[in-house]
């Protein structure tokens, strides 16, 4: 008999608990458990798509974003971080709003300024990948965004 890989499989009929075994190579063992670890958690893999975005006023603005499409895993998206700053600044603020939630204002921004805005995912267990930078202008003060 040719010697084989050993091969995971599940079942219920051989093995008196639901668990992963594997058949062996040993030709006076069949099968034993297998020694593989669950896969552990993980932050969401993916970024949000198409980030978009206006002025509303002089220190407003209004952003959407395309959800992160729904993934197999166990952790559950919880919400939707978006940071912003002035160009230049490493400075970041930050606000969260909740997953089924694509679009925020972002108020008390100074007027006539130029910000980065990036919007990203995340669960119990951290942060997923950025959006693309958004950027936008603020309007001057006493200006308003006419349609």
């Amino acid at each position: 008999m040719a010697k084989m890989a050993p091969t995971c499989v599940a079942s219920q009929r051989e093995v008196p608990r639901m668990d992963l075994w594997c058949y062996t190579t040993d030709p006076r063992v069949r099968w034993e458990y297998c020694n593989i670890s669950k896969c552990p958690p993980r932050a969401p893999k993916n970024a949000p798509g198409l980030v978009k975005g206006y002025p509303l006023n002089s220190s407003s603005a209004n952003i959407w974003w395309e959800r992160i499409p729904p993934i197999r895993d166990k952790e559950k998206l919880l919400g939707y971080r978006i940071r912003y700053n002035p160009l230049g600044s490493h400075s970041y603020k930050e606000m969260n709003v909740t997953s089924n939630v694509t679009e925020a204002v972002i108020n008390r921004l100074p007027s006539t300024t130029r910000y980065q805005i990036k919007v990203n995912g995340f669960n119990k267990v951290g942060h997923g990948p950025t959006s693309k930078v958004l950027e936008l202008k603020t309007l001057t003060a006493g200006k308003f965004l006419s349609k």
